[in-house]
């Protein structure tokens, strides 16, 4: 049975004011899992609007209303609104703590969050088995990543959470929790107002994290306290004016000589650094992202209809089809492990692809800013130094895109769907693109 909340009215074979019930349907109810519960509103039925549960809109027929008239209607509404938004809260704090619901304490719980009874007990109320009036925010987020690690929520795609936006939500609770032990108290819903935020985001700076960082942060608070309103936890609509900070940074790509001397280094005798730059190579010919190539198997090897080698992905991240026909370099890579590149941890992919960029040479000087602790600052590094994993898609993407195939061939090869986005990954120097421009007719 679908949960559902929904507002009747008592009466409609008289036209004259009836009482609106609140109707709830849900398989813990007896009764064919059925509870009404009584607004204390009262609508003739010309008003009301059964698809909607509420006063109509039609505005003919409110069009002969006083303005008092039409005041109470708006009144009503509000009320029958504030009553299924509590009824939410409640069905939620059941939910939550895995407790089968009961409609009579259901109706006492909703009685209360409605001020309707007197708080206090007495010896002739019936016995009710305590529960929250409200999930705290710990015990939500706590609860929120256990859900998307074991696809119990999916995301607004309704797609299972990869491993690493989950590890992003375990480090964004650390750093929350370590926010919460330095101001000394735990922070509800309630508490997430603009002065909660700054001081958040005055920590995050005070431990020198990017903007970047302090920006994907504050987006993953965002969305826990969004999920949470929406599950009728809270009405704190604070959070959906924090500012995302977000810094441009240095993104690099390498040359088709800088790849060229990464292929060429001798590994035979060092067989961990051999396994990481191949696999490296091998995101640099397809411009895949490493969840995509790592999984390249045999049959991912197809042909075109014209007898065209390509490799054959389905994108982990945006379930694009995506063919990506295979150079003569792919080839001998994949060959050399039949078709399935070995599996190398990206951390390990990281720091190896560095020290293997340094040997081969890739030491050119690159200038980068970079804002830490509130404080923006230049400084001068290795170009090696600022090789990783995701380079690997970068280099490909912009090296096809120097050899002069049309971006809208690239990217049905990247997957990507915006051209804004897929112009983010083509990192020409100013130099590179005086080169480029001067080939051009114009300026001959």
């Amino acid at each position: 049975m679908e949960n559902k909340i929904t507002f009747r009215l008592k009466s409609i074979t008289e036209n004259k004011p009836t009482s609106v019930r609140m109707i709830i349907y849900h398989k813990d109810f007896k009764s064919g899992g059925r509870l009404v519960y009584g607004t204390g509103e009262k609508i003739s039925p010309n008003y009301f609007d059964s698809e909607s549960g509420r006063i109509t809109k039609n505005k003919l027929l409110l069009s002969g209303l006083s303005m008092e008239e039409q005041t109470t209607f708006s009144l009503i509404n509000k009320n029958l609104s504030d009553i299924e938004s509590a009824a939410k809260i409640i069905m939620n704090n059941f939910q939550f703590n895995n407790k089968q619901m009961n409609a009579d304490e259901f109706k006492l719980l909703l009685d209360e969050k409605l001020n309707r009874v007197n708080l206090k007990k007495n010896k002739n109320d019936p016995e009710v088995s305590p529960i929250e009036n409200s999930i705290h925010l710990y015990d939500y987020l706590e609860k929120y990543i256990q859900q998307i690690k074991n696809a119990q929520r999916l995301t607004a795609n309704g797609k299972v959470f990869s491993h690493g936006s989950v590890k992003n939500y375990l480090t964004f609770q650390s750093v929350w929790n370590l926010f919460q032990k330095d101001n000394r108290r735990e922070i509800n819903f309630k508490d997430v107002t603009h002065e909660c935020y700054t001081r958040f985001v005055n920590f995050m700076t005070a431990k020198k994290y990017s903007p970047n960082t302090i920006g994907k942060h504050v987006t993953r608070l965002k969305k826990i306290m969004r999920s949470a309103e929406e599950e009728g936890l809270h009405q704190n609509p604070a959070y959906r004016k924090f500012k995302v900070f977000n810094e441009n940074t240095e993104h690099i790509y390498l040359s088709d000589d800088e790849v060229n001397a990464l292929l060429k280094l001798k590994l035979d005798n060092k067989k961990s650094q051999e396994l990481c730059r191949d696999v490296f190579l091998i995101g640099c010919y397809t411009a895949q992202r490493v969840s995509d190539y790592k999984n390249i198997k045999p049959e991912n090897i197809t042909t075109t209809s014209r007898g065209i080698r390509i490799l054959k992905l389905i994108q982990k991240k945006t379930e694009e089809v995506v063919l990506i026909p295979i150079n003569s370099q792919l080839e001998v890579l994949l060959k050399k492990y039949n078709y399935r590149p070995p599996v190398v941890q990206e951390q390990k992919l990281n720091e190896t692809i560095k020290d293997l960029g340094k040997e081969a040479g890739i030491t050119e000087l690159v200038e980068i800013e970079e804002t830490r602790g509130g404080i923006k600052a230049r400084r001068t590094v290795p170009k090696y130094e600022l090789i990783k994993s995701h380079t690997a898609r970068r280099t490909g993407i912009t090296n096809m895109y120097l050899a002069e195939i049309p971006p809208i061939d690239i990217m049905k090869i990247s997957g990507h769907k915006k051209e804004s986005n897929f112009l983010k990954y083509i990192r020409l120097t100013k130099d590179e693109t005086a080169n480029r421009l001067s080939q051009n007719a114009f300026f001959k």
